[in-house]
């Protein structure tokens, strides 16, 4: 007998959503579970619920192109860095071309850690786009909450053949006492096809629950990879224990990690000074929360890079700005 998972409306009967108390729980989640219902998300929420993470095909993923358009760009960013010209279906160079100035180790490009663009002036609007990918957000704010915060994105996983297996680990905050809820979740997109052998990102499926660190060794025998073809779209909790298998296939496996954190939690990196008002401008309110733009703590300076206050503002009015920007968020 195959179980059905429990739909909250149907066309008989109207949705438990509007019964919700706003912010008995957390703030928005009446809101947060109608975007789940209206990107046909509800299996993805119980299997990240089930397993810790869930995979979500490229048709519902990444529409319009989006993967290729993303895949072009940091193809162009890398180009930039390094002075070479990196080819999907190739290999990674084995040394930095002779005088091209290198913000990162070269080391790093030969092994499964992200080589990070943070340090460019500007975010290329199809990293926007990626970032307020509705589908990417329902899932994310559902784990985390509307106000979560972008810790540390647009960089790119390179990886090449004979890239050896990367650990088991977990991201969170290793609080005492551990709490079951997310304080952290990724995303990442897989912008070539992803399989074991190509090196996927692997999970103990479960192992969320655990609240703690896999010791040396535990957990090999039981993980499980996050297999896509390209375009796919992965996010898991922050508790869930992964790393990625071995690469044994030719060409690159390219992806492109988002690590979103709550809004208590300090970001790995200030990725407010990115923001320009014009990116504040054409984009919706949602892209100033996740850029740290509406934080009811603390205050950015006039050479900070919050455009989204008045230049002249002091401290206290900064705060009164956020606060009454966060009272409109989502019932908050």
């Amino acid at each position: 007998m195959t179980a059905t998972l429990p739909r909250v409306t149907s066309q008989d009967e109207p949705s438990v959503a509007p019964e919700f108390r706003p912010g008995l729980v957390m703030p928005g989640l009446r809101e947060i579970w109608q975007d789940v219902e209206r990107y046909d998300l509800v299996r993805s929420v119980a299997e990240l619920e089930a397993f810790g993470f869930t995979v979500i095909s490229p048709e519902k993923a990444a529409p319009a192109g989006l993967t290729d358009r993303l895949l072009d760009e940091v193809l162009d960013r890398a180009e930039d860095q390094w002075g070479v010209r990196l080819d999907p279906e190739g290999e990674l160079p084995h040394s930095a071309p002779a005088d091209v100035p290198q913000p990162h180790d070269w080391s790093m490009a030969r092994t499964n850690r992200p080589i990070l663009y943070t340090d460019f002036p500007d975010i290329p609007r199809v990293f926007e786009e990626a970032l307020l990918n509705p589908v990417l957000l329902a899932l994310v704010s559902y784990l985390l909450g509307y106000q979560c915060l972008l810790s540390s994105g647009f960089g790119t996983f390179f990886k090449g053949i004979d890239t050896p297996d990367f650990p088991l680990h977990f991201d969170g905050s290793r609080m005492s006492p551990p709490s079951a809820l997310a304080d952290c979740a990724n995303a990442l997109y897989l912008l070539t096809d992803h399989s074991v052998d190509d090196g996927a990102t692997c999970f103990v499926p479960g192992s969320h629950r655990l609240l703690r660190e896999p010791a040396p060794g535990e957990g090999l025998d039981e993980r499980v990879a996050a297999a896509g073809p390209k375009g796919s779209l992965v996010v898991w909790h922050g508790n869930t224990w992964h790393g990625a298998f071995a690469k044994t296939t030719p060409g690159l496996r390219i992806s492109m990690p988002l690590f979103f954190c709550r809004p208590q939690l300090r970001t790995f990196f200030g990725l407010e000074h990115l923001v320009t008002k014009e990116m504040l401008d054409r984009n919706p309110p949602r892209f100033a929360t996740l850029m740290g733009q509406d934080l009811l703590w603390g205050s950015y300076q006039k050479t900070g890079g919050s455009y989204a206050d008045v230049e002249d503002a002091d401290s206290s009015r900064l705060g009164l700005v956020r606060m009454e920007r966060s009272k409109s968020i989502y019932g908050a």
